[in-house]
């Protein structure tokens, strides 16, 4: 079973959090609390962990952008990974990420929020 996890894009603050607690207040909105220790009323920006790994080990959430480096006749493509369906996929092709083959080298390089972290070569 793959842990649950999930994180919060701040705008104002311009930064990704990871989320400690959350509840559905009477509202209908979430109230987050981060680990590191501070809450927010509101948030309406939370992204869950897939339960998977790039291939370098690093945890891919939804709204992370995916770079295909190999395989499925795709070279350097980039993907927004999206919730769709009852599933995590890619935006094009809509693959469901559960049934990626792993000797591809998927790699995250940023979020949707922060753009592309790393140059893509």
């Amino acid at each position: 079973m793959r842990p649950i996890e999930f994180r919060a894009w701040l705008p104002g603050a311009k930064r990704m959090e990871k989320i400690h607690k959350m509840e559905l207040n009477e509202d209908g909105k979430w109230w987050v609390e981060f680990e590191n220790g501070t809450g927010l009323d509101y948030c309406d920006t939370i992204m869950q962990y897939t339960g998977l790994k790039d291939k370098n080990g690093v945890k891919i959430f939804e709204g992370d952008i995916l770079l295909y480096s190999e395989g499925y006749d795709i070279t350097d493509e980039k993907q927004e990974i999206v919730f769709e369906g009852g599933a995590f996929r890619t935006e094009f092709p809509r693959l469901t990420i559960g049934s990626w083959p792993y000797e591809y080298s998927h790699r995250i390089i940023g979020n949707k929020y922060e753009g592309i972290k790393e140059a893509v070569k």
